[in-house]
Parts: C-alpha cells; sequence; structure tokens
C-alpha cells in the first residue's frame, strides 16, 4: 500500500521561498527566528530579500553557537548549558 502525503500553506510556501534564497552550506534563518535564538547564535544579516508573495524579509545566516554556548572552539556544538536551556 502506497500512501501520498501533500503538504501546502503559508509556512510551507516561506520556507520554499527561504530554501530558494539561500545558499549551500549555510543556514539560512527568518527574522522572526533569529529574534528567538539570537541570544545563542552569532549571526549574519542578510538584510531585507524580496520574496515573491511576501515582500521583503529580514533573513540571517547562522555562523556558530555563541562561545558562552559552545562545547568546541568552531561553536558548533551546544555545551551542557545550551542542551539544559533546550530541553525546558
Amino acid at each position: 500500500k502506497k500512501f501520498a502525503y501533500d503538504i501546502w500553506g503559508d509556512t510551507v510556501n516561506l520556507a520554499s521561498r527561504m530554501e530558494s534564497n539561500g545558499e549551500a552550506g549555510l543556514v539560512n534563518i527568518s527574522g522572526v527566528t533569529y529574534a528567538q535564538v539570537m541570544e545563542y547564535v552569532e549571526a549574519r544579516p542578510r538584510g531585507p530579500i524580496k520574496v515573491k508573495g511576501k515582500g521583503e524579509l529580514h533573513m540571517y545566516f547562522v555562523l556558530r553557537l555563541r562561545p558562552e554556548f559552545s562545547a568546541d572552539a568552531k561553536g558548533l556544538l551546544p555545551n551542557a548549558e545550551l542542551l539544559a536551556i533546550r530541553q525546558k
């Protein structure tokens, strides 16, 4: 038995637009997401990006975890403090 799943809507359309405006090897997040994680990550603002059907959206590339939340020098691995925050 084969199941077919399809999803659509505003969230899916926005995710598709964000993906098409990203760059290979980089994590692209919206301004809304950045506002929720800015105290934990270092990010580079991309400025307003024109997005079909949405106008201009602010996007950011996540560069690394902030040193105080990283278990490694490159900022790739979360430390125990960040993991504890995440589990709340």
